[in-house]
């Protein structure tokens, strides 16, 4: 679940819930001509995990990364499958799995405000 914070928040409440296959990407428009997007990261041949994007309907543009720190490296809006899972590759406890699950960060509402900012 997503909820979102901040200039959306006057508009009605946007919960989504999906299911998306490993290596595949979710899309969802969630209001003013935006998208949630996740899209799949890979590296070394398989997949470790997608990132979260506000995109235009067009998918032309992701206006969360001029305004989520830190500018380089990794940010909440990486998921990353070894976050998910201990280093024997069995599901975190439930008790661990909220931190890692519970997601924050900013984005733009346009590609005038990602310019500025």
């Amino acid at each position: 679940m997503v909820a979102l914070v901040g200039p959306l928040a006057a508009q009605p409440t946007v919960h989504i819930a999906g299911t998306v296959r490993v290596g595949r990407a979710f899309r969802k428009e969630i209001g003013s001509g935006l998208v949630l997007a996740l899209t799949p990261i890979s590296g070394s041949g398989e997949d470790s995990g997608w990132t979260i994007e506000i995109q235009p309907v067009d998918g032309s543009d992701n206006f969360i990364r001029c305004v989520t720190l830190p500018l380089h490296g990794l940010t909440q809006a990486d998921l990353l499958t070894a976050q998910f899972v201990t280093g024997d590759n069995e599901k975190l406890p439930e008790s661990k799995l909220a931190d890692v699950k519970k997601r924050e960060f900013q984005f733009v509402l346009n590609a005038a405000d990602q310019k500025r900012a």
